[in-house]
Order: C-alpha cells, then sequence, then structure tokens
C-alpha cells in the first residue's frame, strides 16, 4: 500500500510547467517538420546571398566550359572532364591540395549560379543542380573523405549552395528535407569545436553558420558564429589593425569578410560591436601603407600581388606581426620592409631577419611569393630563407614555431626613427646553439641603406642572400661590390665594407637544388638571380653592406664600436647602433 501510494505522489508531484515545456518541444519538432517540408527554401531571403565570387572573364570562362562538362576549380588550374562518375577526390599534382580544396568548395557551381543571375539562362541552373545532387551522393557515401569536411570548402561551399537555392527554387521542384539536412549537416561541422580554427577558415565557417542560422531558424548556430567571430577578431590582428597571418593579401581577405559579416549582421539586428569595427576601420589603412612605390602589393608570406588605388608613405612597426615598413615619398619613393618575429605562423615563411627594397617603381629586392600550397620542390623552395633576402647558417634550419607568440626567439628588438634616418634591429634565436642578428637603416635625406649582420655560429658558414626581382641585370660585381641595373634602366650600387671569405651569382635551376626563381603567379614561376657573399660567423659584424640607390653620391662609412659615421655628399650622420 505505502509503495503503490508513493507511485501515485511520483506521478502528481509532475508539475504543470515541465507538461507545458514537452508539449512544446513536440510543437517545435513538428514545426520544424513543416518547416524544412515546405518553407525552409522559401525562407531564403536576398539578404543571405553572399555570392563566393564575383561576375568577370574568369568566371565566364568557368561556367561555359561547365556546360560543356569541363571543370576549371580555380582561374587559371588546369581543367578536368565532368561526368556521372565524376571523381569527386581527383587531385593534381601541380596544384597540390588547393586543388581538392576548390573542387570540395563548389566553387564551379558558384560561377554558374553568377553567370545565371547575369544572363536568366536556366541551362546554368541545370547544371548547377547536376552538380551538387551529384556531390550530395558522393558525400553521403563517403563522409570520412579528408577534404569533404575540411574547413575551407565546408564554409564556402555552405554559402554556394544558398546562393544555389535562392535562384533555383522558382525554377525546380527542389527536395526541401534533402537540402535542409545537408546544410545542417553543414553546420553541425562548422558548429563542432574540434573542427575550428581561429584563423581566416575559422572565420568563413563563422559567416556561413551565421546564415545558415538565420535561414534554418536555429539561433544557436547564429550565436555561435557571432561568438566565435569576435574571439578570433582578437586572435587574429594587432594592436595596430594588422592581420597577424603574416601576409597582406590575407589581411585584405580577412578584412574584407569581417565587412562583408558586419553588413549581414546588421539585417539581422546584430553586431561586431564598435570596438571591432573601430579597428576594422584602421585596418583598412594597411593596405595603402604596406603597397610598393608602384602600388601593388609586395609577395611577404603567401602573398599573391594585388594593387591599391592609392598609396600612403608612412612607416609602419609592428612588435607582434614581426614587420616593419621603412618608407618615404620624396624627392624620390625609398622603401624598405623587414620581417623578423611572429605571432601565427599561418602563411609564415622561413623570412626572418629578411628586407624587401624598392626605388622608385623599381623593385629590387623581393621575396620568392608562395607559388602554390603543395609539398612540391617549388614550394619547399620558395618558403625557404635562400628565396628571400636574409641570412643563413650552412647546414641549420629553424623551426616556424607557435610558441614564439610568447618566447620570442625569433623578435624586433630595436625600432628607432628620427629625421635623419630610420634604425630597426631583430634577433633570430631558433636555431638550436646558434643566433642571427641584424641592423636595418634607412637614411631619410640620402637614398642609402646600410645593413649590418652578426652571426653566433660556432664553426658555420653564413649566407647573406640579396634575392633580385627577375627584371634586374647584375651589371659587374665583385667580393666587394655589385652594381645592378633595374627595369627602369636606373643603376644602384651594393658595397660591402667587410670583405666577404667568398661570394657567387647564383643561377636559377627548377631542377634539383632549385634555386633563385620566383612567383609569377599561382604555379607559375620566373627565372632570377641571386647576389650570395659568405663568410665565417665571428663576435664582431661579419657582413656591413650599403646600397646606394643613386651612385654619383660620394658615401664614406666607418664604424668606431657602436658608432656609425657615414658621410654623404660631406654631409656626416652619426647613428648610434
Amino acid at each position: 500500500m505505502f509503495k503503490r501510494r508513493k507511485r501515485e505522489d511520483s506521478k502528481q508531484n509532475v508539475s504543470k510547467q515541465e507538461i507545458f515545456d514537452k508539449l512544446e518541444r513536440i510543437e517545435n519538432k513538428l514545426d520544424q517538420k513543416v518547416f524544412f517540408d515546405d518553407v525552409f527554401i522559401e525562407n531564403i531571403e536576398e539578404q543571405d546571398v553572399l555570392p563566393l565570387i564575383k561576375r568577370d572573364k574568369h568566371s565566364i570562362r568557368i561556367a561555359r566550359q561547365a556546360l560543356k562538362n569541363i571543370i576549371e576549380p580555380f582561374p587559371n588550374f588546369e581543367t578536368i572532364e565532368y561526368s556521372e562518375d565524376f571523381n569527386w577526390d581527383v587531385t593534381n599534382k601541380k596544384y597540390g591540395q588547393s586543388y581538392q580544396l576548390y573542387i570540395q568548395s563548389l566553387r564551379v557551381v558558384s560561377a554558374l549560379t553568377v553567370e545565371y543571375e547575369h544572363t536568366k539562362k536556366r541551362a546554368y541552373l541545370e547544371k548547377a543542380k547536376i552538380i551538387i545532387e551529384s556531390w550530395m551522393e558522393y558525400a553521403e557515401d563517403n563522409p570520412q573523405s579528408k577534404m569533404i569536411w575540411y574547413d575551407h570548402p565546408t564554409g564556402n561551399r555552405a554559402q554556394t549552395l544558398i546562393h544555389f537555392l535562392y535562384q533555383a527554387r522558382t525554377h525546380f521542384e527542389l527536395d526541401g528535407r534533402k537540402y535542409f539536412n545537408i546544410l545542417k549537416a553543414h553546420a553541425d561541422v562548422m558548429s563542432n569545436p574540434e573542427k575550428y580554427n581561429y584563423n581566416n577558415h575559422g572565420l568563413m565557417m563563422d559567416r556561413a553558420l551565421i546564415i545558415i542560422g538565420r535561414v534554418l531558424k536555429i539561433d544557436d548556430y547564429i550565436t555561435t558564429g557571432l561568438n566565435r567571430a569576435r574571439e578570433t577578431f582578437w586572435f587574429s590582428f594587432s594592436a595596430k589593425s594588422i592581420h597577424l597571418e603574416n601576409s597582406p593579401s590575407y589581411h585584405g581577405m580577412v578584412v574584407r569578410i569581417y565587412n562583408e559579416l558586419e553588413a549581414y549582421l546588421q539585417t539581422i539586428d546584430k553586431s561586431l560591436g564598435e570596438t571591432i569595427l573601430n579597428y576594422l576601420e584602421q585596418a583598412k589603412r594597411y593596405y595603402s601603407i604596406i603597397a610598393t612605390p608602384s602600388g601593388v602589393l609586395p609577395e611577404i608570406g603567401d602573398s599573391s600581388g594585388g594593387a591599391v588605388d592609392k598609396k600612403i608613405y608612412e612607416n609602419v612597426f609592428d612588435y607582434e606581426l614581426g614587420l616593419t615598413v621603412m618608407q618615404y615619398e620624396n624627392p624620390k619613393p625609398v622603401y624598405t620592409t623587414f620581417i623578423s618575429g611572429m605571432t601565427h605562423t599561418t602563411h609564415k615563411h622561413t623570412d626572418d631577419l629578411s628586407i624587401t627594397l624598392s626605388y622608385g617603381k623599381d623593385d629590387i629586392f623581393v621575396d620568392a611569393g608562395r607559388f602554390n600550397y603543395s609539398k612540391s620542390p617549388i614550394r619547399s623552395y620558395v618558403t625557404s630563407s635562400r628565396a628571400h633576402s636574409t641570412l643563413f647558417i650552412e647546414g641549420m634550419k629553424y623551426e616556424r614555431s607557435k610558441d614564439n607568440r610568447f618566447l620570442r626567439e625569433i623578435d624586433i628588438t630595436s625600432y628607432f626613427d628620427n629625421d635623419a634616418y630610420t634604425l630597426v634591429k631583430g634577433k633570430n634565436e631558433a636555431f638550436e646553439g646558434a643566433g642571427l642578428y641584424r641592423t636595418v637603416i634607412q637614411l631619410k635625406q640620402h637614398p642609402v641603406i646600410l645593413i649590418l649582420d652578426k652571426a653566433r655560429a660556432d664553426d658555420h658558414e653564413i649566407g647573406q642572400n640579396f634575392n633580385l626581382h627577375h627584371k634586374i641585370e647584375i651589371v659587374n660585381h665583385a667580393r666587394d661590390e655589385a652594381r645592378l641595373r633595374l627595369a627602369s634602366g636606373h643603376e644602384v650600387l651594393l658595397k660591402q665594407f667587410n670583405m666577404p671569405e667568398d661570394y657567387e651569382i647564383v643561377e636559377a635551376s627548377t631542377t634539383k637544388p632549385i634555386q633563385a626563381v620566383n612567383t609569377l603567379s599561382f604555379g607559375k614561376s620566373v627565372d632570377t638571380r641571386q647576389l650570395r657573399f659568405k663568410s665565417q660567423a665571428s663576435d664582431d659584424y661579419i657582413f656591413e653592406t650599403m646600397i646606394v640607390l643613386e651612385p654619383e653620391l660620394d658615401v664614406a662609412y666607418r664604424r668606431r664600436g657602436e658608432l656609425l659615421f657615414i658621410n654623404v655628399n660631406d654631409d656626416e650622420i652619426i647613428i648610434n647602433i
């Protein structure tokens, strides 16, 4: 009797609120079923469409080729034939995993959809639908395939699917349940913290996750995407509003994504917040500052060119990024960059203590560029120290460590700027039992650059490398001097005040050992030449190098301990280093 009454009491203790909550959950499930069957696709609004690409000559070509069953995964990549039994895991040796990344992103579908918007020719949407549903069958059968749910293609593909659905819904009877499920699968992957990285790929996922959250009416996706996008900003930008992934190109891309995301958030009454928006406003100026005097972006890290409308002549010193830009405009532009250090390793080359140099519209010392993202021999070379204008230790390499954010083994150790000159110092102590040290001084009243190099590396030879722009001609050379003719015909002089033990002109080779090649575009290289000087490490400066950008200048140089005396046309400048 007692036990039975207890059970009855237990039933009576269920509150009305619990019953109401349970009924609400059931109603929500029923509403969701009706939603994805009948309303889901109609719920997509124009504001939810953020096309991944703009219509241009490349997208037109890609779309037209797709109608003929030819897929070009990315502009100027090698094409592949599309068929009913298309191999979605296709790879390409030349482009490495980038080929598979853009295949899985369904970038070709984005081109088809954009071309439909312009021409209103249904054939483009029909081909897009065929390709999408082929991919959906593949994804269902190959859930463990490496690149399907990789962060970059997952985020971009989700946006492409929404773009397609918005345009296709008036032309086809689409399976709402099927498309609901595939978008939700994307959102579940993108909201998984184990799949998330606090970088530009993570931001791509946040953008897509927020849009899917609004389209599918799942607020948790919106909240997750927005919170992570804010966190990623503080992890990814320096206090000076510069993106920390070691590449001017990626700075511009990430700023654009944040601006697009903010515009979208405004349509759903949300925002990244006033502080982040103020930083983004400052970040817009960086493109114009980092651009060379000819108005193009230097190929630092994994940059790939690009141009600016307006050039700003302003120095940059960013300790977190490990970058210094020294420049002035008149009477003729002089532009020098110096790399030393990192906060993130993403898109980072072994380019520490390297410089680039431009005079007027001529680029003199350049980085070799990115070439591609594969594990190809040329990619390995262009990311190495020997592809940059820096120092290297024969027989030794150093690691690009994420811990440098805290340990600062590679660092800018000093920066000083006055009316006469700008001085920057850097160190690279990431070698085991060794270190490299460089001081770069750019005079302001005269077009002269001075480079002082030290090395701590017992019984090792030190190489001082200068990677030339491919249009530069070496007119004459010796151990203590070289004269360079620039693309414009102007000549500059490189002088060594400590006689190097050896020197060489490094000629181009695309076979082992790969050397002296620069990147023209993705997967395309061009031959160049390098100046390379060699000496044994010592306790004193082993290289004291001056670049005189106007060779007719009368320049004298001497050093007494840590004091430099530079006399240019009877104008003496004293520098305490």
